[in-house]
């Protein structure tokens, strides 16, 4: 299994069990190559809306989603998480893995993830390995993120519409989680 594998498996699994959602709908806000979307979808009943502000990026997704045959359950779309096309209370699960490090305005991109969950919708953002650090040979070349201090961040979760959230720092990443109020 090659580390890539490890790593968006591990972490799929991690979210579907600290979130206790498995169906309905998911949002991967920046998804990149698609890899998180994927494992996603291939662990859960959920249909996973896997968006990303990058032409490139969303061109690189499509073609993994449909190397999995994945089509029906993963559908990728050009979006901004500071402009989202949905509804509000759409999504039951939004999930990022390594796009809050490069968002515009951190507060208001909180904001429009916390308008797109429906009440009793969970997120779960950051970047990292999550548990998946324990398992990876550190030999391999790992991307550096732009750093992120704690500080600015809490300023930034304290700044927006949500009223309790999570911040883990630690080995396995930097991690932002909440529910929104039923």
């Amino acid at each position: 299994m090659t580390t890539k594998k490890i790593i968006y498996q591990k972490l799929a699994l991690d979210i579907l069990e600290i979130s206790k959602i498995n169906e309905g709908i998911c949002i991967d806000v920046g998804t990149g190559n698609g890899f998180l979307a994927i494992e996603l979808a291939k662990h859960s009943n959920l249909k996973v809306f896997a968006i990303d502000i990058s032409p490139k990026m969303i061109d690189i997704a499509k073609k993994h989603v449909a190397k999995k045959k994945l089509l029906k359950k993963v559908i990728v779309k050009h979006a901004d998480v500071h402009r989202m096309p949905f509804p509000t209370n759409f999504a039951d699960l939004v999930v990022s893995r390594g796009s809050m490090f490069f968002w515009e305005n951190r507060t208001k991109a909180f904001n429009e993830i916390y308008r797109v969950l429906k009440p009793g919708g969970f997120a779960y953002i950051g970047g990292g390995y999550g548990s998946a650090v324990h398992l990876i040979n550190f030999k391999h070349k790992i991307h550096k993120h732009k750093r992120i201090k704690v500080n600015d961040l809490i300023f930034e979760l304290d700044s927006s519409i949500i009223p309790k959230y999570k911040i883990t720092n630690d080995e396995t990443g930097l991690w932002v989680q909440f529910k929104k109020n039923k």
